[in-house]
């Protein structure tokens, strides 16, 4: 079992009405596996959150570590992960040990689960033009043509980010990502969305689009029958593009017509049009700025002898972070930890141990961003999206080569347990390289443009093209970031920002 139970399959970021691993163990980290037998309940997680679960698992649930030598693996256990391809494994090796593998379509932890979150109800919205820069016709007709490619007519999407870029709309149903719950089969002639709370907005859209509309719980019935329809009627025409990132329930349709490939529209949208790049770039600027005023304030508090703990440290960057043009909502909660707490990856400032206080003698680190509309657009963790229940998420983006237009995150970390943690995690676009050869490179070019904590770095220790390559990057930051805070009146946080910047 995975953190997003409906079948198998994984995800990151989740609505609380999902939180499943959660209600079960008592472990609230990002990625775990949960295997419970009659004699046995395990947890495995990796090294981000050994020291977490350790701290938060209740009885019976023992930890397993991923990854370490003597740790049983996550394979090993339930012989594979039950996505398109992990499922027909898992299927043909049991099997061929003579035990019958019987879907269960309802989950049994929500039988279990008397008290559980109801789903928030805002229904998804529709983007504009000038916010997504590409008609979804437009890409409708590439999909089709890659499909094509491969020798399919159709295609199930069942990662909410994809059906999100695709249709160009946006949803609220998981706490900080822009998703909503959906399922889309794509024809040679048809779209079908499996979607709920359309208000008259979107079902106008929708039908301008010519996309049919249905409930999000008929998507299997429909889908399953709409399958065996098409095979009786086309039989060896009739293939269906499966992504890898399908989950099992629906994969497993498609077992004899399928094409198991990675998702073509995570390559499509891994590449960004214009209207979209220049959201990145003017978002970070924008978010970069609020930052520095944040870092700024924090230390003059600090300094004066003020007291902050993490909970009202990371209080503070929210509030501040709101009240920016075009505000949507937090990338993520985020993650203020002070001294030890530091050398938690993700770590959550949270009851007792969230009322530490930040000092200046120290390791602070704060990991944060938000979301923006377009023409602003988004920042930071906002590059990447997640999915849910049914779905998988695309967080490390289109498995294929990097390309010019990516957007991604570059984030060198080090944690050393019960002392500090560190970590720098910038997004970067991709773009063309200048080489003295004149060869084609791809280079990579900050978007996030805030200053690097020189007090921590050992000059001595960097190469001279490592103090070029930080001197180079703070020049940056002070002409880009710098000259927005003037325009904007903040003189105070130009002047500091001329010292965080400074020359090593």
């Amino acid at each position: 079992m995975r953190n997003s139970l409906y079948s198998a399959i994984k995800s990151e970021y989740l609505a609380e009405h999902d939180f499943r691993v959660k209600f079960l163990t008592g472990f609230t980290g990002s990625n775990a596996y949960v295997a419970v037998t009659n004699q046995k309940a395990v947890l495995w997680t990796d090294g981000r959150y050994f020291t977490q679960a350790d701290e938060q698992l209740v009885p019976p649930f023992a930890l397993l570590k991923q990854g370490q030598a003597d740790s049983i693996s996550v394979e090993d256990f339930v012989v594979e992960n039950l996505d398109a391809e992990g499922g027909q494994k898992l299927v043909k090796t049991l099997e061929g040990m003579g035990l019958h593998v019987a879907p269960v379509k309802e989950n049994l932890v929500d039988e279990l689960w008397k008290n559980r979150p109801p789903l928030q109800s805002k229904g998804p919205i529709v983007l504009s033009l000038q916010e997504h820069g590409r008609e979804t016709e437009d890409k409708l007709r590439e999909l089709r043509e890659r499909i094509g490619r491969k020798k399919c007519s159709s295609i199930i999407l069942t990662a909410l980010d994809d059906i999100m870029w695709l249709l160009n709309i946006r949803g609220f149903d998981i706490k900080h990502n822009p998703l909503v719950y959906s399922y889309l089969l794509v024809t040679p002639d048809e779209v079908h969305l499996f979607m709920d709370k359309a208000d008259e907005t979107m079902r106008a859209y929708l039908k301008q689009k010519q996309v049919v509309l249905h409930p999000y719980e008929k998507a299997y019935v429909y889908v399953s029958n709409w399958n065996d329809q098409q095979k009786a009627a086309n039989k060896d025409k009739h293939r269906v593009f499966v992504p890898t990132s399908t989950n099992y329930l629906f994969g497993s349709l498609f077992e004899s017509v399928s094409v198991v490939d990675n998702s073509p529209v995570q390559v499509m949208k891994g590449v960004k049009n214009s209207v979209e790049m220049e959201g990145m770039r003017n978002s970070h600027i924008r978010d970069s700025a609020e930052l520095v005023s944040f870092l700024m304030q924090l230390e003059e508090e600090l300094t004066a002898g003020h007291t902050m703990t993490e909970i009202e440290a990371a209080a503070k960057i929210d509030s501040m972070r709101s009240k920016v043009e075009k505000y949507v909502d937090l990338s993520f909660s985020t993650i203020s930890a002070a001294g030890d707490h530091a050398a938690k990856p993700h770590y959550h400032s949270e009851g007792e141990a969230g009322k530490r206080l930040v000092t200046t003698d120290q390791v602070y680190l704060l990991d944060s961003g938000a979301h923006y509309r377009y023409p602003i657009g988004h920042t930071h963790k906002a590059c990447n999206v997640a999915a849910s229940i049914g779905h998988r998420q695309s967080l490390s983006g289109p498995d294929s080569w990097v390309r010019e237009g990516m957007v991604l995150t570059i984030e060198p970390g080090y944690y050393l347990e019960g002392k500090w943690g560190v970590r720098i995690e910038n997004c970067y676009e991709v773009v063309k390289a200048t080489v003295p050869s004149g060869a084609d490179f791809l280079g990579f070019k900050s978007l996030t443009l805030v200053p690097i904590q020189t007090t921590l770095i050992d000059k001595a220790m960097l190469t001279e093209k490592e103090v070029e390559w930080l001197n180079a990057y703070h020049d940056r930051v002070l002409s880009t970031v710098g000259e927005y805070l003037r325009k904007t009146g903040r003189t105070k946080e130009v002047e500091w920002l001329k010292k965080q910047c400074a020359h090593i």
